[in-house]
């Protein structure tokens, strides 16, 4: 089973579709808690995880914003730069 595939199972069991209606506006908190490179496997979201998250939302809505706000030992740009996640270059969804 891809990645993709297991959260689409779990979102699929929380019954998601009752929950985010089509067109729905909808933020997504992830953690980015470190810059340092050698931590952030072990410390953010999966960039991945993120992703797989983007796609199957957006087989309903298209105005999804993924949002940090700046840790206390780096700015939250640094951080969605040093975990991959700019999920927004690929899908188009806002980073703020």
């Amino acid at each position: 089973m891809t990645l993709l595939e297991a959260v689409k199972s779990v979102l699929d069991a929380c019954t998601w579709q009752v929950l985010i209606t089509v067109n729905s506006r909808v933020v997504v908190k992830q953690n980015l808690n470190s810059t340092e490179l050698n931590r952030v496997e072990n410390t953010n979201t999966y960039s991945a995880f993120v992703d797989a998250v983007c796609r199957i939302l957006q087989t309903r809505i298209h105005d999804i914003t993924f949002v940090e706000a700046n840790g206390y030992r780096h700015p939250a740009e640094e951080a969605f730069r040093a975990s991959g996640i700019y999920v927004a270059e690929r899908t188009g969804v806002k980073l703020v």
